[in-house]
């Protein structure tokens, strides 16, 4: 139950802001120029609380309405906004992220245990946002179920997993205007009305083929 808005967050030494929690909205915020990432959200092992060695989700935040700028000096896994899961139920939208590396990036975790809670990273939203002109990625995406990237803006997008035995369900990409699109790892999911330059769709393990996909989306 954390609101925070209206700052303006510049050199920092790790990321502009660096938030673990739930039911919070970070928004109207101006973050420029930190080392790593502008807005980083993420989750905690609960042993910090000498309890289980589970880890807790993060839910229910909102990202909405930051201006995110000339972040990342060095590391290229950050991004103007970042989520690393554990994460599930997440809204990031109306942001504007340039000249970050990546634009706005989503990552999971890859593990062999089922059990593991550490690899969610479900029932995400990004849409909305301006993501042009970052030096990497603008919109790199890794996650579980759910995903959902709408009404964006970018030069490129990126999905992927952590490996090629892990897939994305309930995926969906619609109405975005994004350059190039290269999609892997889906399994299932809703691809329409997006406009684009370029497609790359990797056969061995996407089901969509680059002619369906030009049948349901606009090339510019």
């Amino acid at each position: 139950n954390i609101h925070i808005h209206n700052n303006a967050i510049s050199f920092s030494g790790e990321h502009g802001i660096y938030f673990q929690g739930s039911n919070s909205l970070i928004e109207n915020n101006k973050i420029f120029n930190n080392k790593k990432s502008g807005i980083k959200l993420a989750s905690y092992n609960d042993e910090l609380f000498n309890a289980s060695k589970d880890y807790y989700i993060g839910s229910n935040n909102i990202i909405r309405g930051n201006l995110v700028y000339n972040n990342v000096k060095e590391n290229k896994t950050s991004a103007g906004i970042y989520l690393q899961a554990p994460l599930k139920n997440i809204l990031v939208e109306n942001n504007n992220c340039y000249n970050n590396y990546h634009g706005i990036r989503t990552t999971s975790v890859y593990s062999k245990r089922v059990d593991n809670r550490r690899t969610e990273l479900n029932d995400i939203t990004i849409s909305n946002n301006k993501v042009k002109n970052n030096r990497g990625i603008s919109l790199w995406i890794e996650g579980g179920n759910n995903i959902n990237i709408l009404k964006n803006e970018g030069d490129n997008l990126v999905t992927t997993t952590k490996g090629n035995n892990v897939k994305m369900d309930s995926f969906v990409l619609e109405k975005n205007i994004i350059n190039k699109i290269i999609l892997q790892n889906l399994n299932g999911g809703k691809i329409i009305d997006n406009e684009y330059k370029e497609i790359d769709i990797k056969k061995s393990n996407s089901k969509m083929s680059i002619k369906e996909f030009e049948r349901k989306n606009k090339k510019k």
